[in-house]
């Protein structure tokens, strides 16, 4: 391949390069998408959840996927609408800690979804290592998150909702006609 000195060439082709490397590390590229899937799975529950508060699954849908773009904007009207609904005090506030925990994961999440990541190069004695590392939104490099401990956080906040969601849809949800 011919190189021409020409900033964009240049720049395309080391990104293409560090894209390369980091697209061949399937783990990596496994976990990440899990971290995303199970986000996506929160905001379906918190729907579920709001639409037994709301007894209403349009509002419900459109208070957590509508117009709330953001993570936390998401959370907090969540929590709002929880805190302001006809569950009894104590499942509000199981409710809203869990929501907390999730709102806690947030800048560990977008670190992990967002940051670009790049391959480091090192020497360890006369091995040559590559790792792959984040770029900050600052453009520092820096060591990626540990997404193994957060998959098994955001777990915990799925399945503690989850349960949540179970408990309340089986006191106040609808009943299934049977006809339908």
């Amino acid at each position: 391949m011919k190189l021409v000195l020409n900033s964009l060439v240049e720049r395309t082709e080391m990104s293409t390069s560090f894209l390369w490397h980091i697209e061949n590390r399937e783990p990596l590229l496994q976990e990440i998408g899990k971290v995303t899937v199970r986000w996506a799975a929160l905001d379906l529950i918190l729907v579920n959840i709001l639409e037994v508060a709301l007894k209403n699954r349009a509002a419900a849908h459109q208070i957590i996927l509508g117009s709330n773009n953001a993570g936390a904007q998401r959370l907090d009207a969540f929590k709002d609408a929880i805190g302001a609904s006809y569950f009894e005090q104590f499942e509000r506030k199981k409710v809203i800690e869990t929501a907390n925990k999730a709102k806690s994961l947030l800048a560990i999440r977008n670190s992990i979804v967002h940051s670009p990541l790049i391959m480091s190069f090192s020497l360890k004695g006369t091995a040559i290592k590559m790792e792959p590392k984040a770029v900050s939104k600052k453009g520092t490099i820096r060591e990626m998150e540990k997404i193994d401990v957060h998959l098994a956080r955001i777990l915990q906040v799925l399945e503690d909702m989850e349960e949540s969601y179970d408990y309340l849809d089986a006191k106040y949800g609808d009943p299934i006609d049977s006809e339908e």
